[in-house]
Parts: C-alpha cells; structure tokens; sequence
C-alpha cells in the first residue's frame, strides 16, 4: 500500500544508512528523501534515542545528537508530504533551506498532486518567500551544472 510502506522504507533505509557509518564515512554525500522524510520526522527523536544504547547498536560510535545532525542535514522533498500535518513534523526536524519540492508524478493521480502544490502554498507556517525557494532555489546548490546554466536567465 504506498500510503504505508514507502514512509516506513524511507525510514529504514535513513535509519540504516546512519547506524552502519554510510553517512559518516562520505560526509559530501547529498540524499534527498521523498515524500517529506516518509516517517522520519515522526521518528526522528527515537531513532536518535537509540545511538544512546551501545548495547542495541555496537560499533556504531554515534551520540543521540550526531544522528539528529545527520538527519537535519539530509534534504527532503515534499511530494505528497506538504500538508500542515508532515510539513510542521518536518520543519521542527529540517531547516526551510533543505526542502525542496517533488510531485511524485507519474506515480500519483493529478487530484493529489494538485493537492500537495495548494498545500505548499497555503501552508500558513512559510515566510512569503519559503514557497519559491522549495519550489526552485533550494535545489541550484545540489544541482550546480544547472544552477550556472540558468543563471543568465535569473540574473
């Protein structure tokens, strides 16, 4: 069911990524996580929690706030995820500069895809200019080959 498993695959994944050293071991690494983080945000705290027991996580040489600064500093897209619920799980966990924006076209229908463009816009949280940035600006940094080449069109 993709209301389910993609949020709780994303967070296994995230999760295994930092308690094995992958993120540690290539620290230039940029990951972008669909669908808002799927279940991080909701999990940010236990799966953090956890790096606290070295008995449950030998060798993994992690404190509760380095897993935190791990997951702040991954990118997460908003497709299907910029709704009041996600995008206020998500801000307390990322800063606004590390969303970007997503549709997950052409795997959702148009209506929800819709949905998700009104909730990033309307969502009451934003400064004014927080929609443009997820939307386009956001992104130039991880993508500098585009970011040069449109930048004689943004001036």
């Amino acid at each position: 069911m993709p209301a389910t498993h993609t949020v709780f695959d994303v967070a296994r994944t995230v999760t295994h990524l930092i308690y094995t050293g992958a993120l540690t071991r290539h620290p230039n690494l940029r990951i972008i996580l669909p669908h808002a983080g799927g279940a991080v945000p909701a999990l940010a705290w236990r799966i953090s929690a956890f790096a606290a027991q070295p008995a449950l996580t030998p060798g993994a040489h992690l404190s509760p706030e380095s897993v935190m600064a791990q997951l702040r500093g991954l990118y997460y897209d908003v497709a299907l995820g910029a709704n009041p619920h996600s995008l206020s799980a998500l801000l307390e966990l990322a800063d606004p500069g590390h969303l970007l924006f997503g549709t997950d076209h052409p795997f959702s229908p148009e209506p929800l895809i819709t949905a998700n463009s009104r909730g990033l816009a309307d969502y009451p949280g934003f400064s004014d200019h927080t929609p443009r940035a997820i939307a386009a600006d956001n992104a130039l940094p991880l993508f500098p080959q585009l970011a040069a080449r449109l930048a004689p069109l943004t001036g």
